[in-house]
């Protein structure tokens, strides 16, 4: 009896101290696991060595964050949130208080499973909120762990949208990763790459709110939506100082107001515009003469105000006081001036187009808004014959003189003898007369434009007749703001490609998710399909012809024509 108690206690410590070497490492893996558990703020070079064979985070920082560090407030937050709470002994009971329980447990199970990493399996499904370490099962957290080892080297299997969040509070949290600047990158790098499959617009104010909480005020700004607020039209003008007629026609129009479109501005739309466009540099110089403003320092105004801001709000987070910060923002805001003048110049600009298109009726304005040369420089700088040209030339040759000049060929062209044709001149003033006589009889009749009171005004005859091919030159494409020779050419550089790619608009407006959608099945990315098209429009139809605005692309009202006859095809 006594040697069959031996023999079993013999066996149950072999079992339990001479394991085979494959379940000795498998114990000295979990001794390391548990050991880490105990640094709350790890040595740099020890966190190098634990996760540098899982990925490299230099391959993971994007240029723009790789200058951040985390500050030591920060640091010290997470080292208190992976202390285990205190206990104390009352009367030979033991108890322990703590607070935001589920919050400190997924930082200390971060810790615990930072370096966890296994094999490719099956991905199940996993939907929770708030979702956390222990809302998963062991299938659940296998897949969360291997699919983490993969985004981190730049792999984005298709998953389910509560495994990315799981990885995003271990990055605001700093619990898998001490350093600001991969984090920051590692929450950019899941956005670009599944915001296509799932709503995660939320990341980019998460990206705020860890530069604010950083203290990167000013590149915080950029990173947040909401603040502050700069209007499209300010960014347009501060962008494009030396070519304001490059601006889009759209981005003035938002500022119009009480404008009823008239018949001859359904006709001439386009021609309108384009007085409008080109004129411009005459507006600013007309202020820089005046006042010594530009169109922006006119046009908008900055207020610096202090604003609030809770970081963080919705996410599982160790943050429990003092969850906001306040700060000073400028914020940009249009002056009163900018809808008035755009208005009227709007208004003169229609005016401008009626007298080069010889119609007599004029809209009614304040002369008062503006001075009273600029109307006749504008007339002026649009009547000049207009060069244009995709060739410039650089350099003129030097002519080298090698011996005596050719003389030129006699002129022998005859002398013009002007004789006066009695009958002619007897024909034309009856003609004129009668002209006289039909427009004195329509000015008694009442005015039959249904948008605008307007004003008759007889302009006369040309004075010059290279005035009217300086204007034919100006409004030679017909209703459209380009000629058709710049549309073929424009048309003809586009691959296949963009041209389907841009039949997917509708009403010159796509999603960006959809046009990122359509563009990826082809091997594309959205991005670099933009910058293509909007080369090839400035070769050909001299400007941008589509941006990117929040959520939608646009494609420039000016080139409606453009999509249509892209369409027709």
């Amino acid at each position: 009896m006594k040697y069959r108690n031996k023999r079993v206690s013999s066996v149950f410590f072999k079992k339990l101290f001479n394991r085979e070497e494959k379940n000795n490492t498998k114990i000295d893996r979990a001794v390391e696991v548990m050991k880490t558990t105990h640094f709350a703020n790890p040595d740099p070079k020890q966190n190098q060595i634990n996760h540098q064979l899982l990925y490299n985070e230099a391959n993971v920082y994007i240029d723009e964050f790789r200058h951040i560090k985390t500050t030591a407030k920060i640091l010290n937050m997470v080292a208190d949130a992976v202390k285990q709470p205190k206990s104390e002994n009352r009367n030979g009971m033991t108890f322990t208080v703590s607070y935001g329980v589920r919050d400190s447990n997924f930082i200390r199970d971060s810790f615990r499973y930072k370096n966890r990493t296994h094999s490719r399996c099956e991905m199940p499904h996993f939907q929770a909120f708030y979702s956390t370490f222990s809302d998963m099962n062991k299938e659940q957290k296998n897949w969360y762990f291997y699919w983490r080892e993969q985004v981190i080297n730049g792999h984005y299997p298709e998953t389910d949208l509560s495994y990315i969040y799981v990885f995003v509070y271990e990055l605001i949290n700093y619990s898998f990763n001490s350093n600001a600047a991969f984090n920051l990158s590692m929450i950019y790098r899941l956005y670009k790459a599944y915001k296509g499959q799932h709503r995660i617009e939320r990341y980019i104010s998460l990206i705020g709110d860890m530069l604010y909480e950083l203290g990167e005020y000013s590149l915080a700004e950029k990173w947040s939506p909401n603040l502050p607020q700069i209007p499209p039209l300010y960014r347009q003008l501060n962008e494009k100082q030396d070519s304001l007629s490059r601006i889009s026609i759209t981005y003035w129009k938002s500022y119009l107001t009480q404008h009823r479109p008239s018949k001859f501005f359904e006709k001439n739309k386009n021609k309108i515009y384009k007085t409008f466009k080109e004129c411009l540099p005459l507006l600013e110089t007309s202020h820089l003469k005046h006042n010594n403003n530009k169109l922006i320092d006119v046009y908008f105004k900055q207020n610096e105000e202090k604003e609030q801001r809770w970081l963080f709000s919705g996410m599982v987070s160790i943050r429990t006081e003092n969850n906001f910060i306040e700060f000073t923002s400028n914020n940009i805001y249009p002056t009163e001036q900018l809808f008035k003048e755009v208005s009227a110049f709007f208004r003169l600009s229609e005016n401008v187009t009626r007298l080069l298109n010889h119609e007599k009726r004029q809209l009614q304005l304040d002369e008062g808004i503006f001075p009273s040369e600029l109307k006749n420089q504008m007339i002026e700088f649009l009547s000049r014959p207009k060069e244009r040209g995709r060739f410039k030339t650089v350099k003129t040759k030097v002519v080298e003189e090698t011996g005596s000049a050719i003389p030129p060929k006699p002129d022998l062209t005859p002398k013009v003898v002007i004789e006066f044709n009695d009958e002619r001149i007897r024909q034309l003033t009856e003609e004129t007369d009668l002209l006289v006589d039909e427009v004195a009889r329509r000015s008694l009749e009442p005015e039959e434009e249904l948008s605008e009171t307007s004003v008759e005004v007889d302009l006369g005859e040309p004075e010059k007749e290279e005035e009217d091919q300086g204007l034919n030159k100006f409004f030679s494409r017909s209703e459209d703001d380009i000629d058709s020779e710049q549309i073929e050419d424009f048309l003809d550089s586009l691959t296949d490609t963009e041209k389907a790619f841009l039949q997917q608009f509708k009403d010159m407006n796509c999603s960006s998710s959809e046009a990122a959608l359509f563009l990826k099945a082809k091997g594309l990315m959205l991005g670099v399909v933009l910058s293509s098209i909007n080369e090839k429009a400035q070769d050909s139809l001299e400007d941008n012809f589509l941006e990117e605005d929040g959520e939608f692309l646009s494609i420039y009202e000016e080139f409606e024509i453009v999509v249509n006859l892209l369409k027709e095809r």
